[in-house]
């Protein structure tokens, strides 16, 4: 499992998110006012592109509530940080034990596992796992997912997959074979 440290977020509707062990937080920025405060969530946090949803650890898996009611859009079963909103917000990526998933919010299900990403993050240790390592393009066609290859927190690569399909496009730098 993750270690869980602190982690901030802002949303584009002017709220503000903070997350520790075992709490997340969040504030209207235009007043400070707390607009809800969670349990058992843990970091790190993110906001979906239009601010309407939140995503935290949890001991159960990634979770993502409606930031305005704190209503549980999803739990996500057996997945860990990275993880990462589509720029529409519908769906998000996750690290799990067999692979990076793509989560279908709407339905919720799962939609896919990308190809070839199984243990992608567990070569670059715990500390990668409250970083932004995770990401899809700004029009939401690849998913990419930074790792490192050495130990020195140092030389990373960037894999790139299409979303529609989960199969790896490219890494960058290109690896030989």
């Amino acid at each position: 499992l993750t270690k869980p440290g602190n982690s901030v977020a802002i949303s584009s509707g002017g709220l503000l998110a903070t997350s520790g062990k075992n709490s997340v937080r969040v504030w209207r920025t235009s007043d400070w006012a707390e607009t809800l405060s969670l349990t058992d969530y843990s970091a790190p946090i993110a906001f979906s592109s239009d601010g309407r949803l939140l995503a935290a650890n949890s001991r159960g898996g990634i979770r993502v509530v409606d930031n305005s009611t704190g209503r549980l859009i999803a739990e996500i079963p057996d997945s860990i940080p990275p993880f990462a909103f589509n720029p529409g917000g519908k769906v998000i990526a996750v690290d799990t034990r067999e692979g990076i998933l793509l989560w279908d919010l709407k339905a919720p299900k799962a939609l896919r596992l990308l190809n070839d990403s199984k243990g992608v993050f567990n070569h670059s240790g715990f500390w990668m796992r409250d970083r932004n390592a995770l990401v899809f393009s700004s029009d939401g066609r690849s998913v990419v997912a930074a790792r490192n290859t050495l130990k020195n927190e140092s030389v990373y690569v960037l894999d790139v997959w299409a979303a529609a399909t989960g199969e790896k496009t490219t890494s960058i730098p290109a690896q030989p074979n």
